[in-house]
């Protein structure tokens, strides 16, 4: 059969090679098999984001009023995939709630971003949640030497809720004899409403689902909803997730990498940029530090490598051994051999960004007199050094210090007229 249908649509391309056969515009009736555009087609990578069972889950009750329990999964078999220590295992679960803007008061753009993360509720083996329940953060720890805990697992749950009305229809629809739903009209479906509002009003739980909390059609160029539109909204729930949750998604992971990567060459054309860091750092909700840290630890890797000129395997060796994943590591030797010899050029480039000399202030203080003064005067010299980027340096010495600065400062004036400093220079021109 398979054979007898790539005959009749090779007939079919045969006789109508083109969909748009315009003298313009002409667009290949091909097959979509093709051999020569396999090539182009891969199929999809799954990424596994753990290999461990989980040690928490939600499970539905089976009772008239729809609710739910959480449940923790006590059996050595799981907790072991996480801890030796089962002993001082404990777990807790936080609610999660959106913050709507009161009706009448000012919003901002960031009134669809706003949640509260509840206090945490410890619990044993399980424990029964509320009916308006819907996103909960449950984690685990242990206890080290009596005092430390240290966290071992985290996961974000999504409940969705069945309304006693939905399941009343549900019911009817299973209970009618002679009645199957099928593509004839009219059936019970037909009375169904199609917008999200009207679907409220007839007791139906309604959700809106978005692929990235910072980038949907909702909220990427606009404020987003200031109530909450649906009754099941998991926004709050993966906004807590994308900033507080660590992911091995594969397409924010390698974006992330890749980000990293081009603040690490900014850095070596042009220096830090701290506006950088500072907008990195509320994306990612970490401190300027931690983005400085992190470029400073990738440009060391990038200049060391080049320095030693390391191959690409050995560079691939290198950076899995600082513990990185394979994915990463295959994105930083992409990279590396990409921009090797921009990183090279770089290097020879004097790009320190030292400030220089604009002006100086000084006085010389001297206490004359004192009750408390037993040994003899000390004048102090105070400056206040003024650089070329705006900042002043308050100084502070004694006359001794300043002769003694002032004497190695004039030697290596003096050494910087020398025949080896000038060796020095050449090789680096």
């Amino acid at each position: 059969m398979t054979q007898m249908a790539a005959q009749y649509q090779a007939s079919i391309i045969v006789k109508n090679p083109f969909l748009l056969p315009d003298s313009s515009c002409k667009i290949p009736n091909m097959n979509p098999y093709e051999p020569s555009l396999l090539d182009l087609m891969s199929p999809p990578v799954t990424v596994q984001c753990s290999n461990k069972s989980p040690l928490t889950h939600v499970q539905p009750l089976d009772d008239s009023r729809g609710r739910s329990q959480l449940i923790v999964d006590r059996r050595t078999s799981v907790v072991q995939q996480y801890t030796s220590d089962s002993d001082t295992l404990s777990c807790c679960y936080s609610v999660i709630t959106r913050i709507t803007t009161p009706p009448g008061e000012q919003y901002d753009f960031n009134a669809d971003n706003r949640y509260k993360v509840h206090d945490c509720q410890y619990i044993k083996d399980q424990a029964l949640l509320d009916m308006e329940t819907e996103f909960l953060f449950a984690h685990c720890y242990v206890l080290k030497l009596f005092v430390f805990r240290i966290e071992v697992y985290k996961m974000l749950h999504a409940i969705v809720p069945v309304k006693a009305s939905v399941k009343e229809k549900i019911e009817q629809e299973k209970n009618t004899e002679g009645h199957r739903v099928n593509s004839h009209f009219p059936t019970k479906l037909d009375d169904f409403p199609l917008l999200w509002k009207d679907y409220h009003r007839e007791g139906y739980v309604t959700a809106i689902m978005e692929d990235e909390p910072d980038f949907s059609t909702f909220n990427f160029e606009k404020i987003g909803f200031v109530q909450q539109p649906v009754d099941y909204y998991p926004r709050p729930s993966m906004i807590f997730g994308y900033h507080k949750l660590a992911t091995k998604k594969r397409d924010f992971a390698f974006t992330l990498l890749q980000d990293f990567c081009k603040l690490s060459l900014d850095f070596l054309r042009k220096g830090p940029n701290p506006k950088l860091y500072q907008t990195a750092a509320q994306k990612l909700n970490v401190s300027p530090e931690v983005i400085r840290n992190a470029v400073d630890g990738l440009v060391h890797l990038l200049v060391e490598s080049c320095r030693n000129k390391l191959d690409e395997q050995d560079f691939q060796d290198s950076v899995l051994a600082l513990g990185f994943s394979e994915q990463q590591q295959q994105t930083l030797s992409t990279f590396y051999h990409s921009k090797k010899e921009e990183i090279q050029s770089a290097l020879l480039r004097p790009t320190l960004d030292i400030p220089h000399y604009q002006d100086l202030d000084w006085r010389v203080d001297i206490q004359l007199a004192s009750r408390a003064l037993h040994h003899q005067v000390t004048p102090l010299v105070s400056m206040k050094l003024s650089l070329d980027n705006g900042q002043c340096v308050p100084l502070q010495t004694d006359p001794n210090n300043l002769l003694h600065m002032t004497q190695v400062l004039e030697q290596a004036l003096q050494e910087a007229k020398g025949q080896h400093t000038r060796r020095i220079q050449r090789t680096f021109k």
